[in-house]
């Protein structure tokens, strides 16, 4: 998990808790781009693994697909293994999460440190800084090509 992920994901939902970005719920990463549908507005989207099945992620895939901030849930194969991914809303506080550079005030690095309730390297950080900088966010990979619909079909005349 990134460290923008860290930052972000205690804004994201207040229905969101810590167990919904674990590995045993499926959680691979947070991203601010998409490579296959590009947009002009940074959008926020979680990426799950499809092939885990535990109670934990059967739980959080109820609770995100359940959640008024998604856009869109998309399904989406890469490297051959199956993901599921959730765009959200992005609402003017989330907005400044997308940008380069952070500006915290001390509520938000607060809510920060309560959401994880762990020790984690990047709380020196933010508790040291008043500004964090990012060199450039990570893009959900792109996704397999799986042809056209005019490659299975055939064109043939039967005789």
């Amino acid at each position: 998990m990134s460290d923008l992920a860290k930052i972000i994901l205690p804004f994201l939902s207040d229905c969101l808790v810590k167990e919904d970005c674990s590995t045993e719920s499926g959680f691979v990463n947070l991203y601010i781009n998409d490579t296959d549908n590009p947009t002009f507005d940074n959008e926020i989207y979680l990426m799950y693994d499809d092939s885990i099945r535990t109670e934990q992620s059967i739980k959080t895939a109820r609770k995100l697909s359940s959640l008024i901030e998604v856009k869109f849930v998309k399904n989406r194969t890469i490297n051959n293994k199956h993901y599921i991914i959730y765009q959200f809303y992005t609402n003017r506080n989330l907005r400044k999460f997308t940008a380069p550079y952070l500006n915290l005030n001390a509520k938000e690095k607060i809510t920060i440190i309560k959401f994880w309730n762990d020790y984690d390297t990047v709380f020196e950080e933010l508790l040291s800084k008043s500004i964090l900088g990012f060199d450039g966010h990570d893009s959900i990979p792109p996704a397999d090509y799986n042809g056209s619909y005019y490659e299975y079909t055939k064109n043939d005349l039967i005789v």
